[in-house]
């Protein structure tokens, strides 16, 4: 009696398991389909936008397909940082949040002294020939930060994670 217990105990751990992991295969098949169908909005957006422009331009060739062309290499290269990002294992940030959090928060300071105004605002940064906009750093490490802080939070309350 105890031995048939422990077989469907066993049995039903076993689909938990296999369900629980097809969830967690289509979750990722939604998340790369919309990113999929938020990629070809954006191209057709960006087309759509200058292909009248660079037709009519010797700047660009007369290539109405320009600024596409553009921003789907750059669109494949985020691609391929996605793929090589996934095997990344991310608690490794951990190590360096308060860093990121505290660089970010230097740099917008920093911004405000030693950026150039143009068009009325202060948003790109020079260092050397290297030129970038503060708010793109900073966006990434107030989003790893936050992640930080919410699993720090969790954890301290005891709430455990799905």
């Amino acid at each position: 009696m105890r031995m048939s217990k422990f077989k469907k105990e066993i049995k039903i751990r076993q689909i938990e398991k296999r369900h629980a992991r097809n969830i967690d295969k289509n979750v990722y098949y939604n998340i790369i389909l919309c990113t999929i169908f938020l990629c070809a909005y954006g191209l057709m957006m960006v087309y759509s936008a200058s292909s009248v422009h660079c037709a009519l331009s010797e700047k660009y060739n007369y290539d109405s397909m320009y600024f596409l062309k553009k921003q789907f290499i750059f669109m494949m290269i985020g691609f391929v940082g996605i793929y090589f990002c996934q095997y990344i294992n991310y608690r490794i940030l951990e190590k360096f949040v308060s860093l990121a959090y505290l660089l970010s928060t230097v740099l917008i300071v920093a911004l405000h002294f030693l950026a150039e105004e143009k068009n009325g605002a202060k948003r790109w940064l020079d260092i050397g020939p290297v030129s970038f906009q503060v708010a793109e750093y900073t966006k990434i490490a107030v989003i790893i930060f936050l992640a930080f802080f919410i699993a720090f939070t969790a954890n301290a309350l005891c709430i455990s994670r799905a």
